[in-house]
Formats: C-alpha cells, sequence, structure tokens
C-alpha cells in the first residue's frame, strides 16, 4: 500500500489522511479505483494528475458510483419481476403451460434445440443440485412433459435467460408480452438486453458513471430526444424510469436517484450523458 500511495503522490495527488487511504487501497484495490482516477489525470503516458486533486474526490466518486448502482438495482428489480409476470400471464394463460416446447412460439431465426438446452441447464434438468426447490418437487411428482411448466421456468432462469428468452419470441408473442408491460415490442426485446447487461455491471459492481454501453437501448419516437445519444447511462436511467412508470406501483425511486445526485454535487455527470436540466425535464417530473 506506500509503494501504491508514493506513485500516487509521485503523480501530484495529494492525500490529506494517509490511513484513510491505505484501508480503501486495502478493501477496494487500487486497480479498481484506478478508473474513477482518469477524470483527474492527464491522457499522456505520465498520468500526472490535475493541480490540487485529492485521494478524497476520487474516493467520493467511487462512493457516489457505488450508490447509484444501488439506486439502478432497486429499480431492475421491479422492471425484472414485472417481465417475469407479463410473460407468464400472456403465453401461459394463452398457449397453455409448455407453450416453449413448441418451436412454433419462437421466431424462424431461433435454435429451439439449443433455447430448450440452456433452459435445461440453467433449471437443473439433468442435476438436481441446480434444481430451485419448486423445480425440484416439479421433477419429484411427474414425468410428464419433461420439464416444468413456464411460470416455474420463468421464475428459476436468471435475467439473462429471461430477455434472451424474450428476444427470440416470435412478433404475435412479443408484442402480448409488449402490451402487458407498456412498451412497443421493438423497444420490448432490446431494453430487456440493455437491462440485463446494466443489472450484471451493477451486481459485480462494475463502473457505471462515464461508461460507454455497448447494450443500449433502442430510442423510441416519443423519448427520442432523452435517448440520444443511447450509450451513456442517462438513457439507462431513462429506460428505468420509462419502464418503471408503466409496470411498477408508487414508488420514490425517481427522488432518490435527484437525491443522490444531490449529494453528490461536485460528480461530473454530463460524463454520464446527463444533461444540466435534466431534473426539470418532463419524463423526472411524474
Amino acid at each position: 500500500m506506500s509503494d501504491q500511495l508514493a506513485l500516487l503522490e509521485g503523480r501530484g495527488l495529494t492525500i490529506p489522511d494517509r490511513a484513510a487511504a491505505q484501508m480503501s487501497l486495502r478493501h477496494i484495490g487500487y486497480y479498481r479505483l484506478s478508473a474513477y482516477m482518469r477524470p483527474f489525470q492527464s491522457t499522456d503516458r505520465t498520468h500526472k494528475f490535475h493541480a490540487g486533486t485529492t485521494f478524497d474526490q476520487i474516493a467520493t466518486l467511487y462512493s457516489f458510483d457505488r450508490k447509484l448502482r444501488v439506486i439502478f438495482l432497486d429499480a431492475i428489480d421491479r422492471i425484472e419481476v414485472a417481465i417475469r409476470s407479463a410473460l407468464t400471464e400472456s403465453l401461459g394463460i394463452k398457449h397453455g403451460s409448455h407453450w416453449f416446447l413448441d418451436p412454433k412460439h419462437f421466431a424462424a431465426s431461433t435454435n429451439h434445440a439449443e433455447l430448450l438446452q440452456k433452459l435445461k441447464d440453467e433449471i437443473g434438468h439433468s442435476d438436481p443440485r441446480k434444481r430451485a426447490v419448486h423445480i425440484a418437487h416439479y421433477y419429484e411428482s411427474y414425468d410428464v412433459p419433461d420439464m416444468p411448466p413456464s411460470w416455474m421456468i420463468v421464475e428459476a432462469i436468471s435475467f439473462g435467460s429471461l430477455a434472451n428468452l424474450v428476444r427470440n419470441l416470435n412478433l404475435a408473442n412479443s408484442k402480448s408480452v409488449a402490451w402487458l408491460i407498456g412498451l412497443q415490442e421493438p423497444a420490448l426485446k432490446s431494453w430487456c438486453l440493455s437491462l440485463s447487461y446494466l443489472r450484471n455491471l451493477c451486481a459485480h459492481h462494475s463502473r457505471i458513471w462515464n461508461r460507454v454501453y455497448t447494450l443500449k437501448p433502442t430510442t423510441i419516437r416519443q423519448y427520442d430526444d432523452e435517448l440520444n445519444p443511447n450509450d451513456r447511462t442517462y438513457a439507462q436511467a431513462v429506460s428505468l424510469k420509462i419502464m418503471l412508470n408503466k409496470c411498477s406501483g408508487p414508488s420514490n425511486w425517481t427522488q432518490r436517484l435527484k437525491d443522490l445526485i444531490d449529494e453528490f454535487p461536485d460528480t461530473p455527470i454530463d460524463k454520464m450523458g446527463f444533461p444540466q436540466d435534466w431534473k426539470t425535464r418532463t419524463i423526472w417530473k411524474s
């Protein structure tokens, strides 16, 4: 730790509390924190810090990002549950308990055998050790069909697998699910994938401040101004807000987001794609 502190000081970083800085390096790690140092450093090979930069500024930015991930995960949790429910309600009731076993319910480009195998692997079809309690009960009680009903599977698979299931639905089925969620069909498929990606980033403590996303929510005409560009954290926040408005009950999520940004007034929110007037925009008033 002393060597790392010396390296940072040699690059011009001010470290008012060496004990606190050592604790951060020990429990967070130099490499993880280094991502939050970049805005305060020169872009050349020296990585010199801008004059007056302190270790506390870096630690504060890290703390902001950590709290933002928590707020995002709360929204994703609500949306994920709503998507699982919509899938069951729209297709389970319409097509029966084991609709997913029939290839006709998926797009022609779908490798149905591969999709089923992935579902089997995830629910522990051939490995009882992987089975959730409700899945184990099915296999102990029934032999036919050889997989549990859709509403059991939908609750047992990861959000990534759920998004993949939605992405492979045929047009009629994906429209049915989208209608229950309150989205246009193309947005449902795109946003499920981008939210799955966002969830993984948050759950694995990855940086979402100043991130450029490879999986991003497609733009929709009604919110074109809010979703362009769509590869920054602001667009992710907008998609969360829209989906919460459509498929979640009353919550204080928007206020929590505003309060967090107010709590960290020195955070450069433009690095996340947030416009300076974002709080006054219509989407954030409801």
